[in-house]
């Protein structure tokens, strides 16, 4: 009797251990945090990649901690007014922001921000990295991004770009294409990924550099991409070159998503939410979903995405004083 006790014993503990295991962060939250719905702020428009992203943490996260998690959408000046707004919440772990490159670009580039990244915010975890698309739309006559460089010497500042502001990433990027082309393109920048993808739908503007959540505008022919960044092919799109493949070089920054909270949130939130978002990016559904979009799934610690923050923060510097980034 006394091995069988035992057995029981030890059984009894496995069990508990592997339940504790696999709920932690819900034990957690039904004791302290979170114990409310929790907000993040989203500082684009709706419809853009950052927005689609947000949306899909915040159900996973939701599931996981069992209080809702609602995505609030405050779109304009590159994202400067969002994160401004998340910056000056409470901090208690109750408002995040969804901050992306732009939040970096806006701390170096634009003084009346009324935030700075370093000092305002305590980073919680990268989400992902972002592919871009050169798009432009399919009755413009442009094949190629050699196509487009040609027409835009031989119509030096006639031809136009679309981004969702000064410092946001599609001004980076279509920046660092002028500076590596030796051309000269107007900037126009809208309040959103989504008006932008529209103006090139439209012919208002020729060129854009935007995200794959803008993959069904070229799947439906509206749109058609010339080219991606990064290193590889996307898989959605496997036809299309990379940019470097296309024969032009130095177009490249991270353009990533993470999760951040104002700077005085308690540690033990940030512990929290750490870990929470840790398995919320190993939701199935999370997973395929992005996988569909081209959105490469990463997550980080808290130290690994400060350290990816203060080496963006060198690399806008280095390009502000080569190009124009700002108003």
């Amino acid at each position: 009797m006394p091995k069988i006790r035992k057995l029981h014993t030890k059984a009894t503990v496995a069990v508990l251990s592997l339940l504790y295991g696999i709920f932690p962060i819900v034990a957690t939250a039904q004791n302290s945090y979170p114990n409310k719905p929790v907000t993040i702020i989203v500082p684009f428009a709706a419809g853009g990649s950052t927005d689609v992203q947000a949306r899909l943490v915040a159900k996973s996260l939701q599931a996981i901690t069992g209080q809702p998690f609602v995505v609030d959408n405050k779109a304009g000046a590159a994202g400067a007014i969002g994160a401004r707004a998340a910056a000056s919440a409470k901090a208690d772990g109750y408002t995040l922001l969804f901050g992306t490159t732009s939040t970096v670009s806006e701390t170096v580039l634009n003084k009346d921000a009324g935030f700075d990244i370093r000092t305002d915010f305590a980073p919680i975890s990268m989400i992902s990295n972002v592919p871009f698309m050169m798009v432009v739309s399919c009755t413009s006559g442009f094949k190629t991004p050699g196509d487009l460089i040609k027409r835009a010497k031989e119509n030096p500042g006639k031809l136009n770009y679309a981004s969702w502001g000064y410092g946001s990433t599609g001004n980076i990027i279509s920046e660092m294409f002028k500076l590596a082309t030796k051309t000269e393109l107007t900037h126009v920048p809208y309040k959103g990924e989504s008006p932008a993808a529209v103006s090139v739908i439209s012919g208002e503007t020729d060129v854009a550099f935007l995200s794959p959540v803008q993959l069904p505008q070229v799947k439906a022919g509206k749109l058609c991409s010339i080219a991606v960044t990064g290193g590889k092919r996307m898989s959605a799109l496997p036809d299309v070159p990379t940019i470097e493949q296309a024969g032009v070089a130095a177009v490249h920054m991270p353009m990533w998503s993470g999760v951040m909270v104002p700077a005085k949130t308690p540690t033990d939130v940030i512990a929290t939410l750490s870990q929470a978002l840790a398995r919320a990016l190993k939701s199935e559904e999370l997973l395929k979903t992005a996988n569909g979009m081209s959105v490469e799934i990463i997550g980080s610690s808290p130290k690994d995405f400060r350290d990816q923050i203060n080496g963006d923060i060198q690399t806008v510097k280095e390009l502000s004083q080569k190009t124009r980034l700002k108003e």
